[in-house]
């Protein structure tokens, strides 16, 4: 595509992840899709669900860092995907494209 990646040089991830369903980015991902269908997805929301053991998106008892991990492309992090304001969180939007394009939603 014409659209540049410059500023994310991890969006090759995407693909990767919306093929390991077990995965933490991959439930973290559907956690947010899930929770946009309601509107505006709040961080502490996102937090409960991906942290409640019995929710189809639990990812552990380190959200915190993983989601943080998605925030950057600094060192070994998981790649720019979330980004939050004021305690609402949004995905860049060349990132949603790539979400869009591989986890059909």
């Amino acid at each position: 595509s014409s659209v540049s990646n410059q500023g994310f040089p991890k969006l090759k991830k995407i693909e990767m992840w919306a093929n390991k369903p077990q995965q933490i980015n991959h439930k973290i991902i559907r956690a947010y899709l899930f929770l946009e269908k309601g509107g505006k997805v709040l961080l502490q929301n996102l937090n409960r669900i991906c942290s409640a053991s019995d929710s189809k998106f639990y990812v552990g008892k380190n959200f915190k860092g993983n989601y943080a991990s998605m925030k950057t492309d600094a060192g070994n992090s998981h790649g720019k995907v979330f980004y939050d304001i004021d305690g609402l969180v949004y995905v860049y939007p060349i990132v949603r494209e790539e979400i869009r394009r591989w986890f059909g939603e």
